[in-house]
């Protein structure tokens, strides 16, 4: 069991090494960790367990490490409850988990076993022929076991599925992103199930311009504000988050435009509480303290756009995302790189925030900061 385990965190190390090098990640500047800082009200959540999490029909909350589905009552003592039967398929830490109306738990993940990448530098696009292709598995009896895997995207380089939602009318839809060999950029674009998951088909893409790995739009958060309207925030290279919203149950999207949420090119986490309020959690474009944040461009972007992820902070919108609260910075650590967090609420007013890079876990009480 001990040698388990260590292999079980080998094999995090390892896939979180991929998803930095997915994305473009430059490592060149390596700094130091700083001691980690926390806001008044906000706390360590005593969370071993991966985010994302979801609750079962059953009350039981999961989160899936690998191919292992891990259950807990409480939050604190997790065990395994189940296993996906994927075979040689290895997947990206980064996927989306939903329990639906019919109480069928549904994830959908992206497979980094047949991943191809190619850039071509001296033309500055991808060259043809990359690949990673996302899967969706299923289950109907509270994570303990699951579907074979079908096939949701496998037309493109899709390196991540972060945000997963069903609608009023029991559409689920979910986010996808694809690095486009035409346009050299990357854009957003959404898979819907009319089935609970059992099959898909494309809906609606984003695509802003730009040119590069990490350039377009791409890691898209989302969120249902009124029955079947769709409310997406996107990560950028501008140093500013994207809003879009959907008015035809993902088919589509409108009012594509600049938030004016100053943010670092980090992809934001989106959720809708118990209370209506819209809750974001993002990485700002700069330190509080003013100082300049590091920039990457060249095969990434077209602009030297700011990688900053020492900080994180949140904001939240009571108007469906009109209008959205001054952010307040939560978590500070310098070298740690707080960033690709998930958000749960596992009750009504308390909030979760995981890092799925570094192993910062934190809580937090609506009450304390929605006025």
């Amino acid at each position: 069991m001990r040698l388990m385990g260590v292999w079980s965190n080998v094999v995090v190390k390892i896939l979180a090494a991929l998803l930095a090098l997915t994305i473009g990640l430059n490592r060149s500047e390596p700094q130091a960790k700083s001691e980690l800082w926390l806001a008044p009200n906000v706390e360590r959540l005593a969370v071993k367990a991966k985010a994302p999490y979801v609750r079962a029909g059953d009350g039981t909350m999961l989160a899936v490490t690998g191919s292992d589905v891990l259950g807990s009552k409480d939050g604190v003592a997790w065990s395994k409850v189940g296993s996906w039967p994927i075979g040689s398929m290895v997947p990206m830490h980064d996927k989306a988990l939903l329990t639906t109306k019919k109480g069928t738990v549904v994830s959908v993940f992206t497979d980094t076993s047949t991943r191809v990448f190619s850039w071509d530098k001296k033309n500055n696009r991808p060259s043809p022929g990359n690949r990673m292709e996302v899967f969706a598995v299923r289950s109907e009896d509270d994570g303990k076991s699951w579907s074979a895997p079908v096939p949701v995207f496998t037309t493109g380089y899709a390196p991540q599925a972060r945000s997963m939602i069903q609608l009023e009318d029991g559409r689920i839809v979910v986010s996808l992103q694809n690095l486009d060999t035409s346009l050299a950029r990357q854009v957003v674009f959404m898979m819907v199930s009319d089935d609970d998951g059992k099959t898909w088909k494309r809906g609606g893409t984003i695509d802003i311009g730009g040119r590069g790995i990490t350039d377009g739009i791409l890691e898209a958060s989302i969120v249902e504000t009124t029955p079947n309207h769709i409310f997406l925030v996107g990560r950028t290279s501008r140093d500013q988050l994207y809003f879009a919203q959907s008015k035809d149950r993902g088919m589509s999207f409108t009012d594509v435009k600049a938030s004016g949420i100053s943010a670092s090119s980090s992809p934001a986490s989106i959720i809708k509480l118990e209370s209506g309020v819209l809750f974001m959690a993002y990485n700002p474009e700069q330190a509080e303290s003013g100082a300049a944040p590091r920039r990457v461009s060249g095969d990434n972007s077209e602009r030297a756009a700011s990688w900053f992820r020492d900080e994180l902070a949140v904001t939240f919108s009571k108007d469906n995302g009109k209008s959205w609260s001054k952010p307040q910075v939560i978590a500070r650590q310098a070298g740690a790189q707080i960033a690709y967090v998930r958000l749960f609420e596992p009750k009504p007013g308390e909030i979760w925030i995981a890092s799925l890079i570094t192993d910062v876990r934190m809580k937090l009480k609506e009450s304390d900061f929605v006025k």
